[in-house]
């Protein structure tokens, strides 16, 4: 005699009771596959935190990046006193600096900048250079951390402009010490400058790091790539106060032209 199909293994079923259904039901797969893809994305989460962390810890050097020599004609290093005598003024009056450079020659006119505020102790930077970079452009830059005298080696592409406050750019790469960031790492700095197209430059947790934000940004008036050279406008007012406070220690300012041979007028 044939199975009751309503039996299981030939068992008999009481009449009307549903037949046993083997396996898992629909319901329950959905929740199992739904619970195995928030684990998926857990574990991508810590592992990409893990591997920011750990760029970030490891991207302290114990020496400054090396930057090229700048050889300039004369013709340019009489161009550069010009600009260099010319912020000098700036600073001592309060005049707006409005100035076109190309880019070896802005290179090294922050560099001469830059190296009158470290023999001045007012100055964390230790090498600069921004160069063309297909589209856009790249920016190397060198920070002393005086807490552990390491130095953390910026390498960044891409492109921006900034005026008056309003920003537009993007960023394609960053590295520290030769790495490339994570994609976390690429996230929150895309997501910040998305934020910062919108005029939010908030620092979140990092007053310090705020503060200087503001100021760089109450200085710079206009940063942005011309064709093949940069646009610099510094605000006069902010150029002073800073010439002030950097000079008020010595009780002398006149070495803050140093490196700038006077013009006539």
């Amino acid at each position: 005699m044939a199975d009751d199909p309503n039996s299981a293994q030939g068992e008999p079923k009481p009449w009307g009771m549903p037949p046993t259904r083997r396996g898992m039901s629909l319901g329950c797969q959905i929740i199992l596959g739904v619970c195995a893809v928030l684990a998926l994305i857990v574990i991508v989460l810590v592992i990409s935190g893990y591997s920011a962390v750990q760029w970030i810890q490891q991207g302290a050097e114990a020496t400054p990046a090396s930057y090229p020599k700048v050889e300039l004609s004369a013709a340019e290093e009489l161009e550069l006193q010009g600009l260099l005598v010319t912020l000098d003024r700036a600073q001592r009056n309060g005049n707006t600096f409005d100035a076109t450079f190309a880019p070896k020659l802005l290179n090294e006119f922050v560099r001469r900048e830059l190296q009158k505020q470290k023999d001045a102790g007012t100055n964390e930077i230790e090498g600069f250079e921004i160069t063309s970079a297909g589209d856009g452009i790249r920016v190397r830059l060198t920070v002393k951390d005086k807490s552990s005298s390491q130095y953390v080696n910026f390498d960044i592409t891409g492109d921006f402009s900034l005026e008056n406050r309003t920003f537009d750019g993007r960023v394609d790469s960053v590295k520290l010490a030769g790495r490339e960031a994570p994609w976390l790492v690429m996230w929150f700095v895309r997501s910040w400058v998305s934020a910062a197209r919108g005029g939010n430059f908030k620092i979140e947790n990092d007053p310090q790091a705020q503060k200087k934000l503001d100021e760089f940004l109450a200085k710079h008036k206009l940063l942005k790539r011309e064709g093949d050279k940069f646009h610099v406008i510094l605000d006069g007012a902010r150029l002073k106060e800073d010439f002030v406070e950097r000079t008020s220690g010595s009780g002398d300012s006149s070495d803050s032209g140093a490196g700038a041979q006077p013009l006539s007028e």
